[in-house]
């Protein structure tokens, strides 16, 4: 088995990420919100689409998932410190990161990107889109739990919620190693 690194995420979490997207799309098409364009049915999802997402991973293949509660920067905001300026900002992104066991890399992926290369696109990558940002002081990286409920990523109250429920699940960064 060769141990040379390629520029393209394992097959299986690029297989994973289709497989979820297409269910989300289907989900979302008997709501009746297609509307005639796939594409963008996802958008504004992105709290529900990133738990979808890290369920079929935890699901479907070895790797930990890891919801990240980020920003996408913009002209005006470029620094999310805390959970409370993020909320403020209405800036606020998720997306989910693994890493691989090995050569320890981590894969950025979505299932509908806020990122201006990517926009209302599938995601899987081992680049997080350079407008994507963590918190700078609260943890951003949350170990995906089956207990984590769409309700549980949607305001600054629920983000604390969640810290006291369970604090061993949040991370300042995605940790080196799958616990």
């Amino acid at each position: 088995m060769s141990t040379q690194q390629t520029n393209q995420p394992p097959k299986e979490l690029l297989d994973v990420v289709s497989k979820a997207y297409e269910q989300e799309v289907e989900q979302h098409s008997s709501d009746g919100e297609v509307g005639g364009n796939e594409s963008a049915v996802l958008d504004g999802y992105c709290h529900t689409n990133a738990l979808a997402l890290a369920r079929l991973i935890q699901d479907e293949t070895d790797h930990t998932p890891y919801l990240v509660w980020g920003g996408v920067a913009d002209g005006v905001y470029r620094d999310f410190e805390t959970i409370d300026i993020l909320e403020e900002s209405g800036r606020t992104h998720f997306w989910v990161e693994v890493r691989l066991a090995g050569s320890g890399r981590a894969v950025t992926m979505e299932l509908s990107s806020e990122s201006a290369e990517s926009y209302n696109e599938t995601y899987c990558e081992f680049e997080t889109p350079n407008e994507y940002l963590t918190m700078g002081s609260d943890p951003s990286y949350i170990r995906y739990c089956t207990h984590i409920k769409e309700y549980d990523l949607i305001s600054s109250n629920s983000y604390q919620s969640l810290q006291q429920l369970d604090p061993s699940i949040f991370a300042d960064t995605l940790p080196k190693e799958n616990p």
